[in-house]
């Protein structure tokens, strides 16, 4: 018999494919190397490339070419989509760096200040009501025994909520009357 047509990826197997393996390479498609997965024994594609050719035979990788031409598309636009989202991201990144540093910086210089504040003599012996022990706390008789026992003056003010302008009241009306140790602050 003669043949006159055109073939793409002939693969001779040794044995019949079941149902299943004729519809998983079928619904591959021509252009995939489906029938690879197969552990049938077999002749494929390559083979019969190799042989030698009689007649009016031409080779042509055409069949493939595009579906490959589609798929090399669809990779360069997914490509340049993730490139374009890399670019944003990259952008978006040095805003927030930049964005850091500057807090850095805002908080060094705060803390600088911070430092001289404390440095230039304004701190009062009433600070260290400003600590976590008694700030936005209930100054109680255990509080003022552990740490403020020759403070007579808070005697009197026990169960106060120590806040911000409970501190400066004494602060600005009782300075730094009946001194206590600076440096225990």
């Amino acid at each position: 018999y003669v043949f006159g047509g055109e073939l793409h990826k002939l693969t001779m197997f040794a044995e019949e494919l079941s149902a299943e393996q004729v519809k998983i390479v079928a619904e591959a498609g021509m252009c995939t190397a489906v029938e690879d997965s197969l552990t049938i024994e077999k002749l494929e594609w390559g083979y019969f490339l190799s042989q030698p050719k009689t007649g009016n035979v031409v080779e042509s990788t055409a069949a493939c070419f595009s579906l490959l031409k589609e798929q090399l598309q669809e990779t360069s636009d997914k490509l340049n989509d993730t490139q374009a989202r890399l670019t944003d991201t990259q952008k978006k990144l040095n805003v927030t760096s930049q964005r850091l540093v500057d807090a850095e910086k805002e908080i060094k210089e705060k803390d600088a200040q911070l430092e001289e504040a404390r440095t230039l003599s304004k701190i009062s012996k009433w600070d260290v009501l400003l600590t976590p022990a008694f700030y936005n706390k209930r100054l109680t008789k255990d509080s003022y025994n552990s740490h403020i026992q020759d403070w007579t003056m808070l005697g009197d003010f026990l169960g106060a909520n120590v806040t911000a302008g409970f501190i400066n009241h004494f602060k600005e009306f009782h300075g730094n009357q009946d001194q206590t140790d600076q440096e225990s602050l």
